[in-house]
């Protein structure tokens, strides 16, 4: 029984650390650029657990890499679509009607506010397909 409990407390502890952490990097493109380029490649974007079809769709250009202006015009975009009141960010409502699940939105939702800010919602938008 001791175990699972301290199973329980390391899985607890390290999944908060990771969603601390991983918001973050995903809303500007210097803490993704491995390289120094000013620029996102696929492998660094990969790497940042932004799938291949979400990067095509921020490639606007096509030319292999993400760039800090194409970064903010892809999180503008999609972040329209959802935000019916346009109030800067996405209640639970606009997210259920956007077709996120409930339980999708409470795992993104990771201060509990009942809406997703800026790095909640560039972590929802990075885990996308």
């Amino acid at each position: 029984m001791k175990r699972f409990i301290l199973v329980g407390l390391l899985l607890s502890y390290f999944g908060s650390v990771f969603a601390q952490a991983t918001p973050s990097k995903l809303t500007a493109i210097s803490a993704l650029d491995s390289n120094g380029d000013k620029l996102i490649s696929q492998d660094e974007a990969r790497k940042a657990g932004i799938s291949d079809s979400v990067f095509k769709k921020m490639d606007k250009d096509g030319n292999g890499s993400i760039s800090q202006a194409e970064l903010t015009a892809y999180k503008a975009q999609q972040k329209v679509k959802l935000d019916s009141d346009r109030d800067g960010k996405i209640s639970m409502d606009e997210a259920l009607k956007g077709g996120m699940s409930l339980a999708d939105f409470k795992i993104y939702d990771k201060d509990g506010s009942g809406f997703l800010d800026e790095s909640e919602w560039a972590y929802w938008l990075a885990t996308q397909d």
